[in-house]
């Protein structure tokens, strides 16, 4: 007994696909008829002597296998997502115990570089208000650059992201030079950061900005990965820097 194709018969009148659907229905079969065993083959890539029982201990173990490795990748992403929601706790808790709007970019910037692995880092304020003394910034800060209300760059940006949805993926040299300045040979893939577009408890006031983010790596920021945890960092420092601002402007 050999098992070929459903378009075939095994016998007149009978055909592989009824042979198979009676073996469906009758999973038992072999149980009470074992010495069929010993005399089918199933020519799919193994060994022609390969009894049925052998190969349904390997796809068992395939599947066993594939499993495992689902589980592992479940296992994975989970510790990945830990690792991450454990950094933007710890961002958050350091962006509250700033005083001031230089003190919040400085922070903002140095998690940024050494817990999310960022090579460049710039902010796109829309507000003609002073962020902080230039000259009082490390020599590695971050470029940050302010736009008043009829700038072209902020029109550019706010039209770009009115969903208010992060952005990820790699962008063409001119609009990463727009973005990153002179560290845009640091920017190979970007993740952008749209800042209070869509801010509910504030819904009057306008944008607050873009927080650009560069990785040297053309596959660290891709369109396929999530955009969730960007979505509640962009939503924090949006508050924060709201909330900084403010003084700023005021003094």
């Amino acid at each position: 007994m050999t098992i070929t194709t459903d378009h075939e018969t095994v016998a007149p009148g009978i055909s592989t696909a009824q042979v198979a659907a009676y073996l469906r229905a009758h999973p038992e079969f072999f149980v009470t008829h074992p010495y069929l065993l010993s005399e089918i083959t199933i020519p799919h890539g193994i060994s022609s002597a390969a009894s049925l029982l052998e190969y349904q201990i390997k796809v068992l173990r395939d599947q066993n296998g594939r499993s495992n490795d689902r589980l592992q990748s479940l296992i994975d992403i989970a510790r990945d997502n830990d690792a991450v929601i454990r950094r933007l706790h710890t961002l958050t808790l350091s962006l509250l115990d700033t005083s001031s709007l230089q003190e919040a970019l400085v922070m903002l910037n140095t998690s940024l570089r050494h817990d999310f692995s960022a090579d460049a880092v710039a902010l796109h304020l829309f507000t003609a208000a002073p962020y902080a003394n230039p000259e009082e910034m490390p020599a590695e800060f971050m470029n940050v650059h302010c736009y008043g209300d009829d700038d072209p760059m902020r029109g550019e940006l706010e039209r770009q992201f009115t969903a208010g949805e992060p952005f990820l993926g790699v962008l063409d040299k001119e609009r990463t030079r727009m973005l990153f300045a002179q560290r845009s040979a640091l920017a190979g893939s970007v993740a952008l950061l749209p800042l209070g577009f869509t801010m509910s408890f504030f819904p009057e006031r306008p944008p607050l900005g873009v927080l650009a983010i560069g990785n040297r790596d053309r596959n660290h920021y891709t369109t396929t990965m999530g955009t969730l945890y960007l979505k509640y960092m962009g939503e924090f420092v949006s508050r924060i820097l709201l909330a900084r601002l403010q003084p700023a402007s005021q003094g």
